[in-house]
C-alpha cells in the first residue's frame, strides 16, 4: 500500500519520468500519473513484463473499448523481474510516447495530448474514489533508485514524512533483498524461482 510521490511541472504538454528499480515480484505498479486533463499513464509490472498504460481525452487512444482503460502498451518481449537493476525512462509529448528501459527506447506514436498534473506517484498511489485504477495489491514490492521527475532528483535522506505512505513500509537509503534461489535450494537440479517471500522448485 506504500507510494512515493514527487512534483513535477504542472499543466504542460510533457512530461519526464526516471529512475533504476530491480525486483522479483511478478507485477507492481511503478509510475502513476493522473492528469490535469482528463486521463492518466502508468507503467506496471505484469507477469513480470513492464507494461504502459495511458488514457486521454481523444477517442483514438482508446483501443479496448472500456471507458475505465486506456491503451496498453507491451512492447518489451522479456521479463524483467530477475532481481537486477534495470533502467527506466517515460517520456511524453503531443502523439508521441517513449519507454527506454536499459537504454533501448520504444516509441509510441498515436494522436493524443495531454496536460500534467503537480504529483506523480512512485511505486504505488493512493486510492481514488469511482476509480479502479489503482489497487491495494498493485504495488511495487522491490527496489528504486536515481528516482528523477521533470528534472527534479532527491537524495534518500532529502524525502519528508509527506512525501511518502507509509511509515514502516519504505526502507530509506538501502535495498534489503533477498536471492533466495542462491545457492539454489531444489534438489534433483530442479529450477528456482522466488519472489519476496518464498521461492518455488
Amino acid at each position: 500500500t506504500s507510494f512515493a510521490k514527487l512534483k513535477g511541472y504542472e499543466g504542460v504538454r510533457t512530461m519526464n519520468v526516471s529512475l533504476s528499480f530491480r525486483t522479483y515480484e511478478n507485477k507492481g505498479l511503478i509510475i502513476y500519473h493522473e492528469f490535469s486533463s482528463r486521463g492518466f499513464v502508468k507503467v506496471f509490472l505484469e507477469d513480470g513484463r513492464v507494461k504502459t498504460e495511458i488514457k486521454t481525452d481523444e477517442k483514438e487512444i482508446h483501443s479496448t473499448g472500456d471507458q475505465n482503460r486506456g491503451i496498453v502498451l507491451d512492447n518489451y518481449d522479456e521479463q524483467f523481474n530477475d532481481g537486477r537493476w534495470h533502467s527506466l525512462v517515460l517520456t511524453i509529448a503531443p502523439n508521441s510516447l517513449i519507454l527506454e528501459i536499459d537504454q533501448r527506447p520504444m516509441r509510441t506514436e498515436k494522436l493524443f495530448s495531454m496536460l500534467t498534473s503537480g504529483w506523480y506517484y512512485i511505486g504505488g498511489a493512493r486510492n481514488k474514489e469511482n476509480h479502479n485504477i489503482i489497487s491495494n495489491r498493485d504495488g511495487f514490492i522491490g527496489c528504486m533508485r536515481q528516482i528523477s521527475v521533470d528534472g527534479n532528483f532527491k537524495l534518500p535522506h532529502e524525502w519528508k514524512d509527506d512525501d511518502y505512505c507509509c511509515k514502516g513500509e519504505i526502507l530509506m537509503d538501502a535495498c534489503h533483498m533477498i536471492d533466495r534461489c542462491n545457492p539454489n535450494p531444489c534438489k534433483h537440479t530442479g529450477i528456482c524461482r522466488h519472489n519476496s517471500y518464498e521461492f518455488f522448485c
